[in-house]
C-alpha cells in the first residue's frame, strides 16, 4: 500500500495530481491511501483513489506501519516518521514561487537530505 500524506495545513494539488496520474498510468494495481486536507472549492480531486481529509494520530500511525511506501510533501515531520519506521519515502517539496507555501524551506530540506538512503525525490 502507498500512503500519500500532504500534511495538515495546506492543499498540495501538484503532488496529489502527480500521484493520481502515476496511478492511472504506471501504478495500476497499487492501493493508494491518501490523507489530504479538506480541499478548497477548486482543488484537484483524484480520479484513481479516495482522499481522507483528517486522520486521528492512531489511524495515521497505523497507515504508516501498513505502508510499503510513503509519498509526502517535504515536511520534516513526515520524513522523520518514515525514517523512524524504516519506510521508504518519496518527497516532493512545496515551492514558494508556486505559492504552495510561504518560502522554499521544504526545497532546502530536500536538498539537505537527498542523499539519505530510503529517501527519493520528485520535483
Amino acid at each position: 500500500m502507498i500512503f500519500l500524506t500532504i500534511g495538515t495545513h495546506e492543499p498540495f494539488d501538484r503532488l496529489v495530481q502527480a500521484v493520481d496520474e502515476w496511478t492511472s498510468d504506471k501504478g495500476q494495481g497499487h492501493e493508494v491511501v491518501a490523507q489530504v486536507v479538506s480541499p478548497v472549492s477548486d482543488a484537484y480531486i483524484p480520479k484513481n483513489f479516495e482522499i481522507t481529509p483528517h486522520l486521528s494520530p492512531r489511524d495515521y500511525e497505523a497507515l504508516i506501519l501498513q505502508a510499503d511506501l510513503i509519498v509526502s510533501h517535504a515536511g520534516i515531520g513526515s520524513i522523520l516518521t518514515a525514517f523512524t519506521h524504516g519506510k521508504p519515502i518519496v518527497i516532493m517539496p512545496r515551492r514558494g514561487h508556486l505559492r504552495e507555501t510561504r518560502n522554499d524551506h521544504q526545497y532546502t530540506t530536500m536538498k539537505n537530505l537527498k542523499k539519505r538512503p530510503g529517501l527519493f525525490i520528485a520535483e
